[in-house]
């Protein structure tokens, strides 16, 4: 049934949310002759109901819910009604930042009954975390249009939303209006978050910021010594100040390992294999990683020290070789990429490869050096390159021997000829092949038409050779 319009607003005539109880006009009063009841059925009459008196005791607080339900149809036709205005449809939210969320269009009668402050239009969310500890819900400098919030957290551990216990609820907090609230919490139990505008009728947008205790590597001097292959988390963890910035990337929640290299050769990082999914790894999606070397106080970046996104199909993960020497201690720090504080879990997988280039004094006469430089292991890439020359010079590859070429002259065969190539360099990838792993390959390159190596008489043109480098796959 219709119920008598509440008085125009903006030139039109809204209902309330829901129906209110108008006694005809036919109907006698309840308790005719007394005080009109403060409590029973006819304490929803229609406020405007010519027999209620503004003399009437209780009138006036039925004008201003009569207002109240104004303002909120009045907010359904300004914005919709957001997803979370009730507890059972709680948004999730998680470690870190979250947001933006709104409770514009949310009832202003839903307030919290906090005990803290006046508020209205609150909205719900659900938290549930991995670990004990302490946590802070805050809405301080996240963002969005509401200056002024109230928030709340209750437990919902054993009814849910039958009958959450409030824990402890917040105004002003941080020099603002926003506000923040620390509580300690039990490894995943349920609680209910509660964001209200303060005040009448305080509407807009906002975030969620949820912290707890910073890990103990969140620091270089706090760095946790690894092996390989474990899981990690970065849980809350800050942004470093004792060093310089990511390799010029943009990051965010920064942790520190340590690892003593167990070979002399080329150690590969990398975060590509996410934790397995179960609770409570939360895989963080998009990390960026650096190695260093020296001291916490002194740290020195190794070659190409940062990477980004390395990892095939995992391409948002991050994965870097360096050059290590047996025994030396390295520093490696793991973050999330970009600005916004984002936690998760990953794995740290670290493979110490001794693969090694070595240069053999084969050369003679006037010629260039043949250089190498890659990751000579099985899945990496190995390059070759020789100039100084005019024409190309041929290179081969080859296993590695010694044979004098034209005694007195210093001019050695250093690689048998099993590839031979008119180049003046080689990019190669190693197979990822396990079984690869202490093969010995020899490369080496030629000049022609140069003098101080082997002339005429012992091959018909001049020629020289370069040095050789022979590459042991780790």
């Amino acid at each position: 049934m219709r119920v008598t319009p509440i008085p125009k607003r903006l030139g039109k005539e809204v209902d309330p949310p829901f129906p209110l109880r108008r006694i005809p006009a036919a109907e006698p009063a309840p308790n005719k002759g007394a005080r009109y009841p403060a409590k029973g059925p006819a304490a929803m009459r229609d406020p405007r109901d010519p027999r209620l008196p503004s003399s009437t005791p209780g009138a006036p607080v039925r004008r201003v819910v009569a207002l109240l339900l104004a303002t909120a149809a009045l907010g359904g036709v300004a914005g919709a009604q957001p997803p979370n205005d009730y507890c059972p449809w709680a948004i999730p939210i998680t470690d870190g930042y979250n947001g933006l969320f709104s409770n514009v269009g949310a009832s202003p009668l839903n307030t919290l009954p906090m005990g803290c402050s006046l508020s209205n239009s609150a909205v719900w969310f659900v938290y549930q975390p991995g670990s004990s500890g302490t946590r802070n819900f805050s809405t301080c400098g996240t963002g969005g249009s509401l200056g002024d919030t109230v928030i709340q957290v209750l437990n919902g551990t054993a009814l849910y939303c039958a009958g959450p216990i409030p824990l402890a609820c917040n105004d002003d907090a941080c020099g603002t209006l926003r506000s923040s609230v620390t509580v300690n919490v039990t490894s995943l139990s349920i609680y209910f978050i509660r964001v209200a505008g303060g005040g009448f009728f305080s509407q807009g947008t906002f975030g969620i910021m949820v912290t707890g205790p910073q890990p103990p590597n969140n620091e270089c001097v706090g760095a946790i010594e690894v092996f390989g292959g474990e899981i990690y988390s970065n849980r809350f963890a800050t942004n470093s100040g004792s060093v310089a910035a990511f390799c010029n990337l943009s990051y965010n929640s920064d942790v520190w390992f340590k690892w003593v290299a167990t070979c002399t050769g080329y150690a590969t990082f990398s975060t590509c294999q996410d934790p397995p999914l179960t609770v409570p790894y939360d895989p963080l999606p998009n990390t960026v990683i650096q190695v260093l070397s020296g001291t916490c106080g002194s740290l020195v970046g190794i070659g190409q020290n940062c990477n980004d996104d390395a990892c095939g199909s995992n391409g948002l993960k991050s994965r870097i070789t360096v050059p290590v020497t047996a025994g030396t201690t390295y520093f490696i720090r793991v973050a999330e990429w970009g600005s916004t504080p984002t936690y998760g879990e990953f794995t740290l997988g670290i493979d110490c490869c001794p693969g090694s280039f070595t240069s053999i004094p084969t050369g003679c006469g006037a010629t260039a050096t043949l250089f190498a430089s890659g990751t000579p292991c099985p899945g990496g890439a190995v390059s070759y390159s020789y100039a100084g020359t005019t024409d190309p010079p041929l290179i081969w590859i080859g296993l590695p021997t010694s044979i004098p070429l034209c005694p007195p002259a210093s001019c050695v065969l250093g690689a048998s000829q099993l590839v031979v190539l008119a180049t003046g360099g080689i990019d190669a990838a190693v197979p990822n092949d396990p079984a690869l792993s202490g093969l010995t390959l020899a490369v080496q390159a030629a000049e022609f038409a140069t003098s101080g190596g082997c002339g005429p008489p012992f091959f018909g043109v001049d020629f020289t050779v370069s040095n050789t480098i022979v590459t042991t796959i780790g």
